[in-house]
């Protein structure tokens, strides 16, 4: 409904700040969550990590734990960890992607806070981008959630000004 080729409008958001782009993923396990398991597979096998597991997450722990080893082959200072040169595959196969940065990420949390009125948010709920509340947000507009209403009697203001 945006717009039909979403690469400008993302390519913006990333200039902006508030999307981070692949060349940003630095951490391998993020990098290796992104990709599905078959693509998984195939890195591990290309790493001699055939027998590692036939589930998402013990390929993920293998090529995890090859990634602390080093590389005895290797003559460039940065290209003896093993870590880094399956980092950069994964980015190859991942390909282009963005993620919310966590700056912004952080305020929208706050912000679905306020509205949900629930005290906390927990680890699990936060890695899955507050869609519990997202969820509460849709029940409450689609009129199957009431809240009860209240007066609010502001003693002090929160912020300074609108901006």
């Amino acid at each position: 409904e945006i717009c039909s080729n979403l690469g400008p409008v993302a390519q913006e958001l990333v200039q902006t700040g508030f999307l981070q782009a692949e060349k940003d993923l630095e951490d391998l396990g993020e990098a290796l969550d992104l990709l599905p398991a078959p693509e998984l597979k195939a890195l591990a096998k290309s790493f001699h990590l055939g027998s590692s597991g036939t589930q998402k997450q013990q390929i993920v722990e293998g090529l995890l734990r090859l990634s602390k080893q080093k590389s005895i082959f290797s003559l460039a200072a940065a290209e003896s960890n093993i870590g880094t040169i399956i980092l950069r595959r994964a980015k190859q196969l991942a390909g282009s992607c963005v993620r919310l940065s966590r700056g912004p990420r952080a305020v929208f949390s706050r912000i679905l806070l306020l509205f949900s009125l629930t005290d906390t948010m927990d680890e699990e709920e936060m890695a899955a981008g507050g869609q519990n509340q997202l969820f509460t947000i849709l029940l409450v507009n689609s009129g199957r959630l009431a809240f009860p209403d209240y007066t609010v009697q502001r003693v002090a203001r929160v912020f300074q000004d609108r901006e």
